[in-house]
């Protein structure tokens, strides 16, 4: 039997509702328990694979990782037999230094939850009795350096030595292996991560989209802000009383609301524009097999490689973006 460990860091002990997590898990099982099951005689003999969560923050005040330790026991158990651990959390890219965990309850958004060297530490309490274990970190972002931008770092390129250093994903590693001399192997993406819940694949924004996205989102944030200080909290078609229709109406005719509402618009009329420029498999915005950058380190040689390549860019599978000896992130 192979079993696969989650180690939930988005959803609460002590909150039944869960977040993104979710679509991570079904797809997990999807792979695991379902897509890679034995077929025929061979079912009869060979143990299916196990996919197991483990819920690692409680809810608080403050949300912290779970110190419980009958809890802490049990992951450290499933951890010390896992073939793979997958960590489970949000991340922005406009913070590496940072990883974040759903508010409570879980729709009132995210919030900071630690810095990767502090991840690193909780880690070790529940990897010390993995051997060379497989980490992969199942986090928005977690591979993209500092400077996010793709105008500014094509991250389907060769990333600079100085940029590699920078991300959330290297200082967990660089936490890990130097720090708390865990040895691992860690894998992490460049853009926006999903799963498809019935292939169990992992669906990654292409590079093409990251810069547009990222002026999507924060063109849609600064709208709905000022939407919730002129308006108020924003309330659904058949909650909308007469004050909150004059308000609105109000708010939208406004120099502030015109203005703010046409910078969504544009936003999303680029983001349509360039997705119907893209080839038909990355029509989508995110593809399978892409953006995963893969860290290991061997005696005292560390290797950067991004796994999967980038055929538009002529980046080989398996090119080796750094190799020599282990960087002090920046």
């Amino acid at each position: 039997m192979s079993e696969y460990v989650i180690l939930n860091f988005e959803d609460k002990i002590t909150d039944t509702q869960k977040g993104s997590a979710d679509s991570t898990i079904l797809g997990l099982k999807a792979r695991y328990e379902v897509k890679k099951k034995p077929k025929g005689i061979g079912a009869v003999f060979l143990s299916k694979n196990t996919v197991k969560e483990q819920r690692c923050v409680d809810a608080g005040p403050p949300i912290k990782f779970t110190d419980d330790a009958a809890r802490l026991s049990t992951i450290r158990s499933a951890c010390s037999v896992a073939k793979k651990v997958y960590l489970v959390m949000h991340g922005d890219p406009r913070t590496t230094d940072i990883c974040y965990t759903n508010a409570v309850p879980s729709t009132a958004g995210v919030v900071q939850l630690a810095t990767a060297q502090q991840l690193a530490s909780f880690l070790a309490k529940v990897l010390v009795g993995a051997k060379d274990v497989r980490l992969a970190l199942v986090m928005c972002y977690g591979a993209r350096c500092k400077s996010y931008l793709s105008a500014d770092v094509n991250h389907q390129g060769m990333i600079p030595q100085a940029d590699l250093v920078t991300s959330f994903a290297y200082r967990l590693y660089y936490a890990l292996v130097h720090d708390h001399a865990i040895k691992a192997k860690l894998s992490a993406v460049t853009g926006k991560i999903s799963h498809d819940s019935n292939t169990g694949g992992a669906l990654v924004e292409v590079e093409e989209m990251i810069d547009l996205n990222m002026d999507f989102s924060e063109a849609n944030s600064a709208k709905l802000a000022s939407m919730r200080t002129a308006v108020g909290a924003p309330k659904a078609l058949n909650e909308q009383d007469a004050e909150y229709k004059r308000k609105y109406a109000a708010w939208g005719a406004s120099d502030e609301g015109t203005a703010l509402t046409m910078r969504v618009k544009d936003a999303q009329a680029a983001k349509k524009a360039t997705l119907d420029s893209l080839p038909v498999a990355k029509r989508s915005g995110a593809m399978n097999k892409y953006g995963k950058i893969e860290y290991r380190l061997a005696g005292n040689t560390l290797t950067i490689v991004s796994k999967y390549g980038d055929s538009a860019t002529t980046l080989a599978p398996g090119t080796v973006l750094y190799s020599g000896p282990l960087l002090t992130p920046a």
